[in-house]
């Protein structure tokens, strides 16, 4: 009877891990949201997550404290609770000027040297089964004392890193070498370095992914677009691109669960369905367990906060395209601080927003289909709204391309096309976004009385792009770029043109960043609409 009841109990707690592991909230989907773990698991993890990163215990100077005396216990739970329970581990980190063994800055450059292959030689003996590993660890933001060891700054400028993954491919043959760093989501001076650096790695072979670690303290300040721009120009290397450790506190530095879960779901949705991210991982879930207080999503006794809820609704309906849900971002602002606007998908109203007198996100999600529409009512003189663009699954669509806006004042009265502005009481709708399909179809051309000027591409672009636009009959047209303040950059083209499609290519060579907008005049016609430049 005591067998019997013993083989019974074993059942049901296989059964019930079996439950509980089907459950992470990236399930069946392509790629993995994890989180990291400390000096031990959190009983609700598996509940949520599927990629394990060690928070401290993978550090050399967690490891090494004291000069070949070993501490692997911390490190051996993180590592075995991911290979036993069938998740991704990734080693943090091998190479980084902060965490590191005091002792090491007393050595020789011979004797530092080896010390580092004897580290690195030591995790890949003891852990075979890594999957990925930050090699370096903020190579742009904190200074390595000991990178002499390495080769320094050698002819590249950052001989010491390209040594590093070096060893690393030597040592990890079958691990995916990735490089890390902090404060390049909306730094694009620090971006640019970071990206020096990939680039002379990419070049070599020596680098398979990109490590953003998008903390609350850059990202509690940015907006949908800055991130897109920044995943971006990591895309445009070719390489993939990892999430590293996410946390998020609120808008603008504020610690309120309201603000936090609006935050999250301005920003988490444009890097997990961005087509180069393909992993997200989270620094720490639980308030109380977390490196800064307001980051965790899971309050201390487990209750789930807003933003968790949020997450947890999105990720299983599809995470944007994936399944159910939709992810739909209007940035907008008014001019009076009080205007209210409406976001309508089908005949449903999904949100209603009271918009700042400066741009600002506003996102939700929805599994309606049907044509989109972004409304406002004027009821009170003078006020009225700008809709910048909407976001839809990560398809950007400008207002200004749109044929259909009913509140715009034009020509005398109420309703026209091809314009950001609302001032009555209208809608504005988004061609080409109608919710009937998990994705969404980007919009083709704007066709305004006998011309049309189509997108340019690739966009963003670096250096050159293709505008194209296409002419009814011959006539007269002006095609010329500016930039965000009306200044004219360059004209492209002025003089007749026959019917028909032209293409012109625009070099932004000498050009710096940025924002800009082609114009195509033909007559009393004009179409403007934005591209971005990224180097």
């Amino acid at each position: 009877m005591k067998t019997h009841s013993k083989v019974l109990l074993t059942l049901f707690i296989f059964i019930g891990m079996s439950l509980q592991l089907s459950a992470q909230l990236a399930a069946g989907k392509s790629k993995f949201l994890g989180n990291i773990v400390g000096s031990s698991v959190p009983g609700s993890f598996s509940t949520y997550w599927n990629q394990v990163t060690p928070e401290n215990a993978g550090k050399w100077g967690s490891v090494e404290s004291t000069r070949d005396v070993m501490s692997w216990s911390q490190l051996d739970v993180a590592y075995n609770y991911a290979v036993n329970n069938g998740y991704k581990f990734k080693l943090h980190t091998l190479v980084w000027g902060a965490q590191y063994p005091s002792w090491i800055t007393s050595l020789s450059q011979a004797d530092q040297r080896a010390e580092i292959e004897e580290w690195m030689s030591a995790l890949a003996n003891r852990y075979p089964n890594i999957w990925a590993i930050d090699v370096v660890n903020e190579p742009v933001k904190t200074a390595c004392p000991f990178k002499s060891a390495l080769g320094g700054d050698g002819s590249t400028g950052w001989d010491w890193v390209i040594t590093s993954f070096q060893l690393a491919r030597q040592y990890f043959p079958n691990a995916k070498l990735l490089i890390n760093e902090y404060g390049t989501e909306n730094d694009a001076s620090a971006r640019s370095t970071y990206l020096t650096i990939i680039n002379l790695l990419n070049t070599r072979g020596l680098i398979d992914g990109i490590g953003i670690q998008c903390h609350y303290f850059n990202l509690d300040y940015m907006t949908a677009a800055q991130m897109t721009t920044c995943l971006n120009a990591y895309a445009a290397t070719g390489l993939d691109i990892y999430v590293s450790e996410l946390d998020i506190r609120g808008i603008s530095g504020s610690v309120s669960e309201s603000d936090q879960n609006t935050k999250y779901q301005q920003l988490f949705p444009v890097m997990w369905e961005h087509s180069s991210v393909k992993g997200i991982t989270l620094w720490g879930y639980i308030e109380g367990q977390t490196w800064q207080s307001g980051t965790g999503i899971v309050r201390s006794d487990g209750t789930e906060k807003p933003a968790m809820t949020w997450l947890k609704s999105y990720m299983g309906g599809g995470g944007g395209g994936t399944g159910g849900n939709n992810s739909i971002t209007v940035r907008a602002r008014g001019t009076s601080g009080a205007e209210s606007i409406s976001l309508t998908v089908g005949s449903t109203v999904i949100a209603t927003w009271t918009v700042t007198t400066s741009y600002q996100d506003y996102t939700a999600t929805t599994s309606n289909t049907g044509g989109i529409l972004v409304s406002f009512t004027n009821d009170a003189s003078g006020r009225d709204v700008q809709c910048d663009y909407i976001v839809v699954n990560g398809t950007y669509l400008q207002a200004e391309n749109q044929s259909y806006n009913t509140a715009v004042y034009q020509n005398g009265a109420c309703g026209g096309s091809y314009s950001e502005w609302m001032h009555c009481n209208g809608a504005i709708g988004f061609s080409g976004s109608n919710l009937n399909k998990d994705t969404v179809e980007p919009e083709d051309q704007i066709v305004d009385k006998g011309y049309a000027l189509y997108q340019n591409y690739p966009n963003p672009f670096n250096p050159t792009t293709i505008i194209e636009y296409d002419l009814a009959e011959a006539g007269y047209v002006k095609l010329t770029i500016t930039d965000v303040v009306g200044r004219e950059i360059k004209t492209l083209v002025r003089g007749n043109n026959d019917a028909g499609t032209h293409s012109i290519v625009f070099n932004a060579e000498g050009i710096p960043s940025g924002v800009y907008f082609y114009t195509l005049e033909a007559g009393a016609n004009i179409i403007t609409k934005k591209m971005v430049l990224l180097k």
